[in-house]
């Protein structure tokens, strides 16, 4: 959440409205402040605060002027208490959202797999799309450590059935020369060292120096992936984000 809020941006998302004063009577000064902060930041982020110090002074002091309390009163809120999950149970009821369910998650992972992990498997990206997904849902969003084993399992999903099918593009002649391409002991070679490393990492390797030597090591290495005779259109399908991740891993 922003540290930083301006006046107006304090009004626009932190003032209580009369509808919802209304869950904060007969409450205590701390129950007030408590309520009222669990359901502006709810509002504002589609989940609720995990530690007092996720919620800024600033806040603090524009919510405690509208209730007449101090901030302090905040940090007296028992997050962890039965009070507190009776709040927040409130508070999703008052906001027509529930806690996210194992049914809800296995629809979530499916989504990810096969909506957003196609085009962007950047984890910030994929933490945002998990949150707007939950809203859109009206459903609580899983805690942070549950949000990533869920992209996790995602972007799992979405590369076995990735990989599998570019497997299934290559002719059987491709697959063989690949998989000489990272044997670390080609047929023919008696030389120990030169059995410790592969074709494919000599096609990684860098060019060095340039200069003829290195030119022609390039050209060999450029007829080498031509001799795999890979289909035209292998990644026609795939994002350039993606190719490019992949290029970054290889």
């Amino acid at each position: 959440m922003k540290r930083c809020w301006n006046e107006q941006e304090l009004i626009e998302h932190w003032t209580l409205f009369k509808a919802e004063e209304s869950l904060l009577a007969n409450r205590t000064e701390r129950g007030r402040m408590g309520v009222a902060v669990l359901l502006k930041f709810f509002q504002i982020n589609a989940r609720f605060p995990r530690h007092h110090r996720d919620v800024p002074g600033p806040v603090l002091a524009f919510v405690g002027e509208q209730l007449s309390s101090p901030p302090a009163a905040w940090f007296d809120y028992d997050l962890k208490g039965r009070s507190s999950k009776r709040d927040r149970e409130l508070v999703r009821a008052f906001l027509g959202f529930r806690p996210i369910e194992v049914s809800d998650e296995d629809q979530l992972r499916d989504w990810l797999a096969s909506e957003v992990v196609p085009t962007d498997l950047d984890s910030r990206h994929l933490r945002a799309a998990v949150a707007d997904w939950c809203r859109d849902h009206r459903l609580e969003p899983p805690a942070d450590d549950r949000a990533d084993r869920l992209i996790a399992a995602a972007v799992h999903a979405f590369e076995e059935g990735f990989f599998a099918e570019i497997l299934q593009r290559l002719p059987e002649e491709t697959r063989r020369r690949l998989d000489t391409l990272v044997d670390p002991s080609p047929e023919g070679t008696e030389d120990a060292a030169e059995n410790t490393r592969s074709v494919f990492s000599v096609l990684k390797s860098d060019p060095g120096r340039i200069g003829l030597a290195s030119v022609e090591g390039e050209v060999t290495k450029l007829g080498v992936i031509r001799e795999l005779d890979l289909p035209e259109k292998l990644w026609a399908d795939a994002s350039p984000k993606l190719l490019a991740r992949y290029r970054a891993r290889a």
